[in-house]
């Protein structure tokens, strides 16, 4: 009678439609069960659950039952179990291999499972296997190989219940790369864990004898052997002295280590099996038993060796990096080893964002960052609510901004607000009011062009606000300032109105208007230079000098040429030569800031009065903006503030330190600098630290001077860090060729870019969910929604309210928002091209005020799509830890509760760290964004942050009980983001779809560009069954971090697909490899505009992918007119291709070259999901061209080094003849995977026969289908060349014994070697079957003409266990295979069996 086994409740997830069919015999199935339940026991099969209603008649099982089962097991269930259920069941049931269900495509989650099963089953299996291995090892008589214990171990596994268990999910798994990634994986790690905890024992035990025995030899303990027992134990060690075999086996078993105990050592292979060398892995079955089983055991230790020989340097590296850094801290560059200093300047000093400046010196420099951006967003918010009354002005009155009487009004509204001085009142500066005088004057002027009274209010009373938001920063200042302010507040208070007014409210165009190209640059008017010209010839009447006009010419030329911007007055100084009788040589400064002194006109020697200094401020293209003025005003005020505040910091935090005893910043003596910050160069001024002051060292002393630190660190207290890339942004042509384009592309292709906006800003949701704040109650993460982009700035739809702002102004004291990685790179380019941020400004403003205010807008709504979703956080972030906090303190965890403000900041540091921020980026990537490689290189730098700290955060917060719940829930919300995500989206589309992973691998091979082959892809399938991908990785942010695994699993299933017997590690390799360039593309790729360049004049008119733009035979006005399209296309804003194509769909018509483009897949391109369909026959053409080129290139190999003209040995012809063919066979194998891949893509043999045909490659694809390599052979036109040029040489050299023409030997070696390369299967090693050494002729000097060597066969690369692979024939199976009966004797009279 049968036993059946029931596997109803097997836990995975059932496909339904395949099973519905089966309903009614499952039923059939329990019906019967239940009858017969009585009658059989039931077996409880571990991992399966089984019917747990045992009878009184169920017998008991041994060990033996559970892990190999009884004999006649049938399986019994209604198979509700998924694939995976599905083939274990199949397996238990013993349904024969043709009747088994096709497994098909299985989701991720189903693969994984599998994984896990096979792999924790294959783990004892591997232990007992290991056994078998030993034993057969060590036997002594011949047995089979299908008789030994190995074999007998398979055959008793493969029968048993746990052996079907494991059969059914490895079937499962070699059908995904995620289930044999899994299995590997689950092996690996058990016995690598095992490995390392019993060899990390063992030492420490090793040590303690060692310890022991050193002290006892140190007290004479140590009792010494007799000399007639050590003979005992030598002759008794070579009684007990193993065999060859047995010897090896154990040093196998010993040296191996834990990897190598996995039962999948040939499946899963080595590195060796990729790229040669001796770990490559044998794979050849012996005859006997015994020789099989040292193959094995020797692939093992191969296996673990391998293992250490990468991993123990590299781990031994990091490993000591790691504890140094982690030891020392922040004190590595300080340390008297040069190694820790090497790894601080080298290795972490470029990468972590306080470079190398302590981190409270760090987070200062950053708050003075924070301070200075607040100041600017209250001078903007001023700046709106004037514009939005001159606005209403406008509409009531119908004055329009062209209108003179427009500019007059804001001339005049600039003139009212600096018109006044403030006063003190209470001890703080107060500002009481416009003077009477100044306020009837602009009355009058308004009432003059139509302004109404309740407009013109209005205006004053913005004006009146403007003042007020001056002097709280004024009152901050005195306040804080202290003793570092050396005047008293009424003098404070009239040098700033002065400042206010002579300083912060003009612009001069000789400063702004520069260009590459002289006659672009500012040019006065003429009136404006008559003026000037008359200044000059008074001043030197008056010195008793006549100028002539040519002199009046040389003077305002000399001016033009050397007139300087003074930071200090922010205006115009130039060198004029003393026109003195007396002294006819000296020069004197002239800067028109000395002319206004307390809002008073103050003649000086050249300007004596005020329609001198006039006609000096038309000169100079002065302009007086309302605009302007709030801004430097504020600018300036929050400078002082938050720089003062800085200083005082630095101060107070050295101090303490210093007191403690631990090392400070600066110290108040050069011989404490020295001896504390060790290893440093110290500042050599006697007089230590000296930093300026805006206000001069008379206003204000900093406190900072007079103290010492290093130079880096001063500095970055003077806010100059260098950078080494300096003096390379400074090159003008540098600058000019390569920084100034490449800033405008990537605005271009981003700023401008609508596409770009709607991906950043969806794009940004991807960090709040990593963070785990999506995971949230929806009403309160719409609350949030709302608040955050109340909070954002700009506010063009409406105003935020005060609230609000101050709310923004926080965030940017803590350096929170403002912060957007790409537009910060991009605004840090601009510092560092010319000065500051405004550079393209001024360049757009050139063609009108309505683009300059389209980049203006552009660039605000860029970074407030960046900071809705950093507020969004912040605010998600303060509930989640101000509720967690309240719990804590009603549970007893915590005893007080945090302030809101404590919260606040705990919270924004942590924002700040968890999503990408530019103010965090290293100088490695400062550095970086002046190279024309690379593009936006700030982002992955800082995903690549962040990331490591959201892993971090999350850990730190599951360890503390008061926030555990969020640190799980951002655990998810990570593991979600990186992982779960792409998972789900490329899952469901392909069962949406109907898409197998043999589709999506076959796309990879054939279909995606170069740059996307490992990229997270979405297949699809449109109506007429044309596929269709999406490259998600361009829409997910995390794509830096999950792509390097994401193209180790693309490899292993490219290989799965087109080459099935491969190890898993060929996969891996080719997917790290990929993995590995992919992450490090955005630092090295060309940038936009330098890819551009180098296709037009580096690589004459090709891309980089080798597409012809132009014909090189065409006129040169044609390729003018092409590049110059092309240039301008491609560095286009407004998303230009992308509408191109939007309008191409829109009006259905076809592309440049004939493509079809759907109005659906257009319009996702906004998100960064575009669909591309997949063309099978013109991807496959574009690898035929490949493949020719590749063809015609190997020929080269050859070629390019036996005709270069010189001596060459007859070994370096076979050499070179081995290498070419080696390529040319790659180039072969490539094209048969592209072939197979179109297979697969649905494209019908008929069409690729016929495309073969018209590009004249018909023979190669016959060989190609009968899987048979073709070398190519020497055309005796190569030999004539050959013949000549040996003629030339020993007509040039007499003394060389030079044979003429290539010699026969040679000849019949390389025919006898193209006629073995024929035999070679596509798609494996070359070298394999063709060993080099084999080949070559022992001594070439005495060969005489026509000689044949004796002649090598292909063979597969000697190993050290190659000896063993020799069958009882005398060949090994290669050999047998391939080589014909001839050759077969002259193999075995080599070996002497002849």
């Amino acid at each position: 009678m049968v036993e059946r086994v029931n596997i109803d409740e097997f836990n995975l997830t059932p496909d339904e439609p395949e099973l519905r069919q089966q309903e009614e015999d499952v039923k059939t199935k329990k019906e019967e069960f239940e009858a017969r339940r009585e009658l059989n026991p039931i077996i409880d099969v571990p991992g399966l659950i089984a019917n747990t209603g045992a009878t009184p008649k169920q017998r008991d099982l041994t060990v033996k039952d559970v892990l190999f089962g009884p004999k006649d097991v049938e399986l019994l269930g209604p198979s509700k179990l998924g694939k995976l259920g599905r083939r274990i069941t199949e397996r238990l049931e013993g349904v024969p291999e043709d009747q088994l269900t096709e497994v098909g495509d299985v989701d991720i989650f189903t693969a994984f499972a599998a994984g896990i099963i096979d792999g924790t089953i294959k783990i004892p299996y591997g232990l007992v296997n290991l056994t078998a291995e030993v034993a057969d090892a060590l036997r002594e008589d011949n047995i089979p190989v299908d008789q030994g214990y190995v074999a007998q171990l398979e055959k008793y596994f493969s029968n048993s219940v746990l052996g079907k268990i494991q059969q059914g999910s490895e079937d499962v798994v070699k059908e995904t790369a995620i289930g044999k990634l899994t299995s590997a994986f689950t092996q690996l790690y058990a016995f690598g864990k095992a490995g390392a905890d019993v060899t990390v024992k063992g030492a420490t035990k090793a040590k303690q004898i060692y310890n022991k025995y050193a002290a006892a030899a140190k007290a004479n303990k140590v009792v010494k052997a007799r000399p007639d027992a050590v003979k005992s134990g030598l002759k008794a060690r070579d009684l007990n002295k193993l065999t060859g075999k047995q010897n090896f086996a154990a040093v196998t078993i010993g040296g191996s280590g834990g990897a190598s105990l996995v039962a999948d050592v040939e499946d899963i292979g080595t590195f060796g099996d990729f790229l040669g060398g001796p770990s490559a892995l044998d794979r050849e079955q012996r005859e006997l038993a015994t020789d099989d089983a040292v193959r094995r055991l020797y692939n093992r230790f191969k296996f673990g060796a391998e293992g250490a020989a990468i991993s123990v340097p590299i781990a031994y590296g990091l490993n000591t990096v790691a504890k140094r850094v982690s030891k020392a801290g922040k004190d590595l560059k300080f340390s008297d080893d040069e190694l820790d200093q090497w790894i601080s300047k080298y290795i972490v000093e470029p990468f972590v964002p306080a470079g190398p400046k302590s981190q409270f010196l760090f987070e200062g420099m950053k708050r003075v960052e924070g301070g200075l951006a607040g100041g600017q967003v209250v001078a903007r918010d001023l700046i709106v609510d004037i514009d939005k009354t001159l606005f209403n002005i406008a509409k009531e009155s119908g004055i329009k901004t062209s209108n003179p009487a427009w500019k007059r009004l804001v001339g005049r509204l600039d003139e009212l607000l600096t018109s006044t001085d403030d006063v003190i009142e209470g001890g703080k500066i107060v500002f009481k009011g416009f003077d009477e005088k100044k306020l009837k004057q602009f009355q009058e002027f308004t009432k003059e062009i139509g302004v109404s009274a309740k407009a013109r209010d209005n205006l004053v009373a913005d004006m009146f606000q403007v003042r007020n938001q001056f002097n709280v920063f004024k009152n901050t200042f005195v306040k804080e300032a202290g003793g570092n302010l050396n005047i008293a507040n009424k003098e404070f208070m009239e040098l700033m109105g002065e400042r206010m007014r002579n300083i912060f409210n003009s612009e001069y165009k000789i400063f702004s208007d520069k260009s590459i190209l002289p006659f672009l640059n500012y040019k006065p008017t003429e009136s404006a230079v008559n003026e000037v010209k008359e200044v000059f010839k008074r001043y030197a009447a008056k010195n008793g000098i006549r100028l002539t006009p040519d002199d009046l010419d040389g003077l305002v030329d000399d001016v033009i040429r050397n007139v300087k911007y003074n930071p200090l007055t922010q205006t115009p100084e130039f060198p004029l030569t003393v026109m003195s009788v007396l002294d006819e040589n000296a020069v004197q400064l002239i800067n028109i800031a000395d002319n206004i002194k307390g809002n008073q006109f103050k003649p000086t020697t050249l300007i004596q009065s005020e329609k001198d200094l006039r006609s000096f401020q038309r000169f100079f293209g002065q302009k007086r903006d309302l605009r302007n003025t709030i801004t430097n005003v504020m600018s300036d005020l929050s400078g002082l503030v938050a720089k003062n505040k800085f200083y005082n910091s630095i101060k107070s935090e050295s101090d303490r330190l210093i007191a403690n005893g631990e090392r400070a910043i600066v110290y108040p003596t050069r011989l404490q600098a020295i001896n504390n910050l060790k290893n440093q160069k110290i500042i050599a001024d006697k007089n230590g630290l000296q930093i300026t002051s805006d206000l001069g060292e008379s206003v204000y002393t900093n406190p900072l001077n007079g103290y010492f630190t290093s130079d880096p660190y001063a500095d970055a207290l003077k806010f100059s860090e260098r950078l080494i890339t300096d003096s390379l942004a400074k090159n003008v042509l540098y600058k000019h060729l390569f920084l100034v384009p490449k800033g405008l592309t990537q605005i271009s292709k981003t700023i401008l870019g609508p596409f770009t906006h709607s991906r950043n800003f969806i794009t940004a949701s991807q960090f709040s969910l990593a963070n785990g704040n999506l995971f949230k109650n929806p009403v309160e993460t719409l609350k949030r929604f709302k608040q955050a982009f109340n909070t954002i700035q700009p506010q063009l739809i409406y105003r935020n309210l005060p609230e609000d702002q101050a709310l923004y102004r926080f965030l940017l004291d803590e350096q929170v928002v403002s912060s957007s990685a790409t537009a910060r790179d991009i605004a840090g380019l601009l510092d560092d091209i010319g000065k500051g941020g405004d550079v393209y400004g001024r360049i757009f403003g050139k063609f009108g005020k309505a683009i300059r205010k389209l980049y203006n807008v552009a660039a605000d709504v860029y970074v407030a799509e960046d900071d809705f979703f950093k507020v969004f956080n912040f605010l998600s972030e303060f509930d989640s830890y101000k509720n967690a906090y309240s719990k804590g303190l009603k549970n007893g965890l915590i005893t007080k509760m945090p302030s809101d403000l404590q919260i606040m900041k705990e919270v924004a540091n942590i924002v700040k760290n968890t999503v990408p921020n530019y103010n965090f980026v290293g100088t490695f990537g400062q550095n970086a964004r002046r190279l024309p490689l690379g593009n936006f290189i700030s982002f992955p730098i800082e995903v690549t942050r962040t990331s490591v700290n959201i892993a971090q955060q999350a850990s730190k917060e599951l360890k503390n009980p008061v926030l555990r719940n969020i640190g799980a829930r951002r655990a998810l919300g990570f593991g979600t983001a990186i992982a779960t995500a792409p998972a789900i989206i490329t899952g469901f589309l392909k069962a949406m779809y109907g898409v197998g992973s043999a589709a999506v691998a076959a796309i990879r091979e054939l279909a995606l560009p170069d740059f996307a082959e490992d990229s997270t892809v979405g297949v699809t399938r449109d109506k007429e069954g044309n596929y269709k991908y999406i490259d998600v990785s361009s829409f997910l942010v995390y794509d830096t971090i999950q792509n390097p695994l994401q193209s180790i699993i693309a490899g292993v299933e490219r290989e799965r697909v087109f080459d099935p017997d491969a190890p898993l590690t060929v996969g891996v390799a080719k997917g790290l490899s990929k993995g590995v360039s992919r992450f490090f593309r955005p630092y090295i790729d060309e940038s936009i505009y330098f890819n551009v360049f180098n296709n037009l004049f580096i690589r004459g008119g090709r891309t980089r992918e080798g597409r012809k733009l132009w014909n090189d035979d065409a006129p040169a006005g044609e390729k003018v007119k092409i590049a110059l399209e092309y240039a301008a296309t491609e560095v286009a804003p407004l998303s230009l291709k992308q509408f191109q194509r939007l309008y191409l769909a829109g009006t259905d018509q076809p592309g440049p070259r004939g493509e079809k483009y759907e109005l659906s897949d257009e319009i996702a391109g906004f998100y960064g999901l575009r669909q591309v369909k997949v063309d099978p026959e013109k991807s496959l053409n574009f690898k035929i061209n490949d493949f020719k080129k590749s063809i015609r290139n190997t020929r080269g190999l050859f070629t390019g080094e036996v005709l270069k003209s010189g001596k060459i040995e007859p070994n370096d012809i076979i050499q070179r003849y081995i290498v070419a063919n080696a390529q040319r066979y790659k180039a072969f194998s490539q094209l048969q995977r592209k072939i197979k891949a179109a297979q697969v893509l649905d494209l019908n043999r008929r069409s690729i026969k016929d495309l073969f045909e018209r590009r004249q490659e018909k023979k190669n694809y016959k060989r190609i289908l009968k899987n048979r390599f073709e070398p190519f052979t020497i055309t005796e036109n190569v030999k004539k060349v050959f013949e000549r040029q040996e003629k030339k040489l020993q007509e040039n050299f007499d003394t060389l014994d030079i044979p003429t023409g290539l010699p026969r030997s040679v000849e019949r070696i390389i025919k006898r070697l193209g006629k073995n390369m024929k035999r070679i299967p596509l798609g494996d090693d070359f070298y394999k079957y063709i060993n080099p050494d084999d080949y070559m002729i022992d001594d070439q000097s005495s060969l005489p003409q026509g000689f044949l060597p004796q002649q090598p066969m292909p063979t597969v690369p000697a190993q050290p266990a190659q000896v063993s692979s020799i069958t009882q024939t005398g060949l090994t199976p290669t050999e047998n295979a391939l080589l014909s009966e001839e050759e077969k004797q002259i193999r075995l009279r080599q070996r002497g069996l002849g």
